[in-house]
């Protein structure tokens, strides 16, 4: 096991049914660089919460206004039309790279 394997940051975050916990807790068990990889993930989660709940104390997230963009209007029905106006540029830009270098090529050819 790796320290980008998904289920290693699912063990340290407690988000695994038993089965999985305890086959990995084993391989942690076993590895120095795994068993730091899961303090520094729980530390790190830890710190998360507290800032979050930091956060929802002094009132700078109010409970229930925090929205998904999926759900919005605007971006159901923008998004298709900015990942086409992305990809349009991207075709430009590409083109315009490819005449350039052709350009010098050719120069270089005469």
């Amino acid at each position: 096991m790796n320290v980008d394997d998904p289920k290693l940051t699912a063990y340290a975050l407690d988000e695994l049914d038993e089965p999985e916990r305890s086959t990995i807790a084993r391989a942690v068990a076993d590895s120095p660089e795994l068993r730091r990889f899961v303090a520094e993930t729980q530390e790190f989660g830890s710190v998360l919460r507290s800032q979050y709940q930091l956060e929802l104390q002094g009132g700078m997230v109010a409970l229930g206004t925090l929205t998904a963009i999926g759900d919005d209007a605007f971006w159901s029905k923008a998004g298709p039309l900015a990942i086409a106006a992305l990809i349009a540029v991207l075709a430009v830009v590409g083109a315009v790279m490819f005449s350039s270098s052709q350009s010098s090529l050719s120069a270089i050819e005469v």
